[in-house]
């Protein structure tokens, strides 16, 4: 504590106090959340919160994501509050809800194109005894291939995250030349997440090919390729889900039983 003589010199006109308030969602409902932080955002306050609703009433700029390191040591995403931040939250755009606000709290996200690869991953994660909750994991569907701004935004929070995409194969009308979008998308998601200074950029070389199976070079390509993704946790379905599911060993029997239950249902 200061004193006496030490308060004397010191000019009240131009001090100010900062506020630290912790989790002030707590024991509030939804509503009351969000009114409660539109009262008070204005304020000199420093906030920490576990609330989606919270986050989403904060300017952008004012986001600052604390979390352990492989070391359990506190650390801050881009240091703090960040433009670059800012600029991806902006971006996200209309993608920014409850669910997504989630992604600011967790230790790590899995994108899926859809919601049929949420449920499936969720199932798949339940009977492999995995507690996604436990580790703090979230499943989000993008609802479609527009992985991108949940890719940039994570990667400035500097939240781990890995996504899955269908082999899509896209077959010009007028030329009848073969399009591998899906190899393409991924080509693209890899380069984005790489430095600046990284020179070791994969080319795309899946445009314009004149069949729809890959020429023994491309297959080459494709497979030095599929190991540089997985590193990075870019993952590729050898065509797409249902196909994928299909071919799956696991669900032959199943899939036997059940034809000759119908048979005998029909």
């Amino acid at each position: 504590f200061l004193k006496k003589e030490m308060w004397e010199r010191i000019d009240v006109s131009k001090q100010f106090v900062i506020f630290l308030l912790e989790e002030p969602e707590s024991h509030l409902h939804f509503p009351l959340q969000a009114m409660t932080i539109r009262k008070i955002i204005n304020k000199q306050f420093i906030i920490t919160t576990h609330s989606p609703q919270v986050v989403l009433e904060f300017n952008p700029y004012s986001i600052i994501r604390l979390y352990f390191d492989k070391n359990k040591k506190t650390k801050i995403a881009k240091n703090g509050c960040s433009e670059e931040v800012q600029d991806e939250v902006i971006d996200f755009g209309y993608r920014y809800n409850l669910i997504t606000g989630s992604m600011f709290f967790s230790s790590g996200v899995f994108l899926v194109e859809g919601t049929s690869e949420l449920l499936l991953f969720k199932f798949l994660a339940k009977k492999l005894n995995m507690d996604l909750e436990k580790y703090n994991i979230m499943i989000i569907s993008v609802e479609g291939i527009g992985f991108e701004p949940y890719i940039k935004l994570l990667n400035k929070l500097e939240i781990p995250f890995s996504l899955r995409t269908d082999n899509d194969v896209v077959q010009n009308e007028k030329s009848k030349k073969y399009y591998h979008s899906g190899i393409i998308r991924l080509i693209k998601y890899y380069n984005l997440l790489r430095p600046n200074s990284d020179k070791q950029l994969l080319k795309t070389n899946f445009e314009k090919q004149e069949s729809l199976d890959l020429t023994e070079r491309a297959k080459n390509e494709l497979k030095e390729n599929i190991e540089k993704f997985n590193k990075t946790g870019l993952l590729l379905s050898e065509l797409d889900l249902e196909n994928d599911l299909v071919n799956c060993k696991f669900l032959e029997k199943h899939i036997e039983k059940n034809t000759i239950i119908l048979k005998m249902i029909l």
